[in-house]
């Protein structure tokens, strides 16, 4: 008896120095043990390909004349919320690789609308990525920022500028996902600014893309635009990692907002009444 438990007992520690030596993660979704080799880092390539979908496009009005168009990589349920909360309030920053992997398609869609002239290398060094910024006192907190960790990922899989100095958030606010729908939009009322130092701006001409890990009601990214637009900059759009479609169907083959307020399909057909005020 003793024998076969210490014999068992072998196989175990075997077990599991193979483990360490073949495997470094395990996946954040399902907890399978992630292969040294994969591309991802804290994500499966199972999980990882379910999360997949066809990018989502919202519009939300800055005024009462511009728009500023949202592309979304994926929809925001169970399994985006972990990764994100983990992301955010636990500190496993090598989730951030694995969304900026997500987000390729949603940031390809947006390159390849914007590259309509001869020149695309020419075109492309005119997209800077914004990540959107933490306030003084959250990101002491934190530690970081991850919409500036994915940023980076992106920006040097593109070959993009990344630019996490110019905008600001002087203004330190209650998080969004705390608060009443009607309350996001005055809780960042002045939230943002941008840098007074020239070395920091991006030039009047280029083409800027906000980005941040979620999009709700648009509030954030909203009011990060403004914050652009006073200082002069005109093309204007964002990316983030996953759409928070509330009480919305995916099934229901939804692809952006109607500036109307209204949910979409892609011939203009009305899906579902929704407030974006």
């Amino acid at each position: 008896m003793q024998t076969h438990q210490k014999l068992l007992n072998s196989i175990n520690q075997f077990t599991a120095a193979l483990s360490t030596y073949l495997f470094i993660e395990r996946c954040r979704i399902c907890d399978v043990f992630i292969h040294s080799d994969s591309a991802n880092a804290a994500i499966c390539r199972r999980c990882l390909s379910r999360l997949v979908q066809e990018p989502i496009v919202s519009e939300f009005p800055i005024d009462d004349q511009n728009l500023l168009q949202v592309t979304s990589a994926t929809t925001y349920d169970a399994r985006m919320k972990t990764l994100i909360y983990k992301l955010k309030y636990d500190g496993d920053q090598l989730i951030a690789r694995d969304l900026a992997t997500l987000m390729k398609p949603a940031l390809t869609q947006i390159i390849a609308a914007h590259n309509t002239g001869t020149n695309d290398r020419e075109n492309r060094n005119r997209l800077v990525l914004l990540p959107i910024p933490l306030s003084r006192w959250r990101s002491m907190q934190r530690g970081f920022n991850q919409s500036t960790i994915i940023a980076k990922e992106l920006g040097s899989t593109f070959g993009l500028q990344t630019n996490n100095r110019f905008l600001k958030r002087p203004k330190h606010t209650k998080p969004q996902h705390d608060l009443r729908k009607s309350d996001r939009n005055s809780n960042l009322i002045d939230a943002f600014a941008c840098s007074n130092k020239r070395k920091e701006s991006p030039s009047r001409d280029d083409s800027l893309i906000l980005l941040d890990d979620i999009c709700t009601s648009g509030a954030t990214l909203v009011e990060a635009a403004k914050a652009l637009r006073h200082y002069g900059f005109k093309n204007i759009q964002a990316v983030t990692a996953s759409r928070a479609l509330l009480d919305l169907d995916k099934s229901k083959g939804l692809t952006r907002l109607h500036p109307s307020g209204r949910f979409v399909d892609s011939s203009n057909k009305p899906l579902l009444r929704h407030n974006i005020s």
